[in-house]
């Protein structure tokens, strides 16, 4: 066999590649409906599970808050031990549904179609920051509710006499209710806002992916006739950019492209223009970059 490869001519060597090459691109041609069929479904599926996590991270956002205002409309109670239990179950139902929230992006759910977080993933790592940071919080309000009803017992609704004055200004219970469950409060909250700034940015990472796998399997299906192409403008200086966006900021991305300029609006025309035009007859399936050199 390998005799009788070694003696064909160049001219049937390159013929017989080439023939082998037609017969790829007519199978791919052949399977390219089902491709962009199957990549849509997979943008489809990314894009909902991304929908769902972002949605509990809303729900921490939600209830993390709710529990906050519970505790501290809890401790402006005078002498009601009614009303300051109604706000402590407040609290404690808020703070159930957070951990639920919490538990869904750590342990999944199978009615959501949701798998649990990867072993050591950013989303397990986030997600159990705040775990971590919402146990201190809860620690603080299990301490300050214990406290609280401990100084309203004996106390008489309506009735604001000098054990209820003295109950309102006790130097533990401020310190529990202006700084300690503030702070505890406010951590669990920055954690929680990382959490959802890393699945905002993992959402707009699956959208672009979907459109560039999309577009390549469209760009075989309806070759030769139609050639499909995909921009992808970087840090282009809109109003936003000039007017709005934070000094600093706004100068680490000028430090930080290779070409040290910002995009303009006039960049990204010239090249939809020329993926538009005759110069480009011979590209297809191709994502053309407008970043000044940031991705390379």
């Amino acid at each position: 066999m390998k005799t009788f490869l070694g003696n064909l001519t160049l001219r049937y060597k390159l013929f017989g590649a080439f023939a082998v090459m037609s017969a790829l691109v007519a199978i791919t041609g052949v399977f390219g409906i089902m491709n962009i069929e199957l990549v849509g479904t997979r943008v489809v599926d990314m894009m909902r599970t991304s929908a769902a996590l972002e949605k509990a991270v809303l729900q921490l956002e939600i209830h993390q808050k709710a529990c906050r205002v519970a505790l501290l409309e809890a401790s402006r109670v005078p002498n009601d031990p009614g009303e300051f239990r109604s706000y402590a179950a407040t609290y404690q139902k808020k703070r159930e549904l957070f951990k639920k929230n919490l538990n869904l992006l750590l342990l999944g759910d199978q009615k959501l179609a949701l798998a649990p977080a990867a072993p050591g993933s950013p989303l397990e790592r986030m997600a159990k920051s705040v775990r971590a940071s919402w146990g201190d919080f809860e620690g603080v309000a299990d301490e300050f509710l214990a406290y609280k009803g401990a100084l309203l017992r004996g106390l008489k609704p309506g009735v604001i006499d000098q054990k209820a004055m003295v109950s309102l200004a006790d130097a533990k219970l401020n310190a529990l209710v202006t700084k300690r469950i503030m702070e505890a409060s406010e951590a669990a909250k920055l954690d929680i806002d990382d959490l959802a700034d890393y699945l905002e940015s993992q959402m707009f990472s699956a959208v672009k992916g979907g459109i560039m796998s999309f577009s390549k399997s469209l760009a075989r299906s309806v070759a030769p006739k139609v050639r499909v192409n995909i921009l992808a403008p970087g840090w282009i200086e809109t109003e936003f950019a000039a007017t709005t966006m934070d000094p600093e900021y706004y100068r680490n991305v000028l430090e930080s492209t290779p070409l040290k300029r910002w995009g303009t609006p006039d960049d990204v025309a010239r090249s939809a223009v020329f993926l538009a035009s005759s110069d480009s007859a011979f590209l297809t399936g191709q994502m053309l970059m407008i970043g000044g050199g940031v991705v390379m």
